[in-house]
């Protein structure tokens, strides 16, 4: 039992990977106006350890320490991945659309790190998450440099372009965001579209290959209810996140992925009707990808929408 528990310990603590952080300035804050001096040393500790590890040399001896215990305690995951199709990188560079996101995205913080470290993604590679999550967690922002993933970047048009820019080889991102993380359930796999053809619109502009990372089952790390979904989602599309903690679960995860050329795509056409083409065609690949496999991915496969 223990040795399960170990081995699912960062499932288990993802959650206060992915908010908690964002406490730890008011908390700090709170222990001292209550004189709890000891908790304000520890948090404050902690923080420091954070912003000292998110600058860390990749080379240094310590990063690498800490990279290797960061696999280890996700190996209970990674040793359960079934890849449907492995894709290998390219010297072109490529977005990477992690779909679904999930409740705390954990196939998308397993699957970017796990592909980089068996060079099946180019490096380095940016992950774009939500701007208030990323500026305010140092937690979160340690843990993404130590799994392999060169930085984490709050999502604004801004950062966007300025990692373009750069030439980074690999940008990763969750577009269904906390849209998805919420209405995806067991009954109703709802993926959502709405930035879709922003990434591609950028895909054509910076001459980048589009890669989709598909689990699909990639959210029932945190399973969701059908319970008032309509509100919830609604609320989601305005950023407040509406997810229903659950127990965690650790199953077996089926990937599958595919590109494309979007350079080559609808050439003749005009920048829109070329993206709206292609936003076509990766839709209708989705359902088909999912409706291909769906049966031996679930017991009782659920429906499929675009939202």
């Amino acid at each position: 039992m223990n040795q399960e528990l170990y081995k699912n310990l960062y499932v288990i603590f993802n959650p206060l990977i992915a908010f908690m952080g964002i406490l730890v300035y008011p908390t700090i804050l709170l222990t001292l106006l209550t004189e709890k001096y000891k908790y304000s040393l520890f948090l404050a500790g902690l923080e420091s350890l954070c912003l000292y590890i998110i600058n860390l040399d990749d080379k240094k001896t310590i990063y690498k320490y800490l990279q290797n215990l960061y696999f280890t305690t996700i190996s209970n995951i990674t040793n359960n991945i079934t890849y449907l199709n492995k894709i290998q990188p390219t010297n072109h560079s490529e977005i990477i659309l992690v779909i679904p996101h999930g409740a705390f995205c954990v196939a998308g913080t397993i699957l970017i790190p796990t592909l980089l470290k068996d060079k099946m993604l180019n490096s380095p590679c940016v992950i774009f998450v939500d701007k208030i999550l990323n500026d305010n967690s140092s937690i979160f922002r340690a843990v993404s440099r130590i799994s392999g993933v060169y930085d984490s970047k709050g999502l604004t048009n801004d950062n966007v372009i300025e990692q373009f820019e750069k030439g980074i080889p690999s940008i990763a991102v969750m577009p269904g965001g906390f849209v998805e993380a919420v209405s995806v359930t067991s009954s109703n796999f709802r993926y959502y579209t709405n930035v879709y053809k922003y990434w591609i619109k950028k895909s054509i502009e910076y001459n980048y290959n589009i890669r989709i990372l598909f689990t699909l089952n990639g959210a029932e790390f945190y399973p969701q209810p059908e319970f008032a979904i309509g509100l919830r989602t609604a609320l989601a599309k305005l950023q407040i996140p509406t997810v229903i903690p659950s127990l965690p679960k650790v199953p077996k995860l089926y990937v599958n992925q595919w590109k494309y050329e979007t350079q080559t795509l609808y050439s003749t056409l005009k920048i829109d009707e070329r993206s709206e083409n292609i936003y076509e065609l990766l839709c209708s690949d989705i359902e088909k990808q999912f409706n291909e496999y769906k049966s031996n991915v679930f017991s009782n496969p659920p429906l499929i929408s675009r939202l």
